[in-house]
């Protein structure tokens, strides 16, 4: 029998050198490319044809409860980016218990999650653009 186990205490987010940590219960990160790997362009007679697309930007959410101290982390990255333009830096996101990894050479702070309290332990849903981002959903 061949069991696959995922462990979520085994990922590892990795922005501008700081390793983040307090991550909400739910999605702990997920990456969205901007557009389609390949477009499909069908004519008036029905003949299709594919178009590669280059642009591999991204989008990283990175979910942390509001206790974390990784906030500090992408709070500090966002203003020194808004005050200097030097706010970003790699990141690496990788399964440890599985094959699958991603990342980007650079990653900047889109902008700050809203600021909320509640009667429990909220979420603040970091958004982070991506110049040209790598992703490999390997399995565990």
């Amino acid at each position: 029998m061949d069991v696959k186990t995922f462990d979520p205490q085994k990922m590892t987010v990795i922005v501008a050198g700081n390793i983040l940590t307090g991550f909400a219960p739910d999605t702990i990160v997920e990456m969205d490319f901007a557009e389609d790997s390949v477009e499909t362009v069908v004519g008036a007679d029905g003949e299709y044809s594919r178009v590669i697309k280059r642009n591999e930007s991204a989008e990283i959410t990175i979910s942390l409860q509001h206790t974390s101290p990784s906030n500090d982390v992408l709070s500090a990255l966002h203003d020194l980016d808004k005050a200097t333009g030097l706010g970003y830096g790699p990141a690496l996101i990788k399964d440890e218990s599985g094959r699958a990894v991603a990342g980007s050479e650079a990653v900047w702070v889109k902008k700050k999650p809203p600021f909320k309290r509640g009667t429990g332990i909220e979420t603040n849903k970091w958004v982070l653009g991506c110049g040209k981002a790598y992703c490999h959903l390997g399995g565990n």
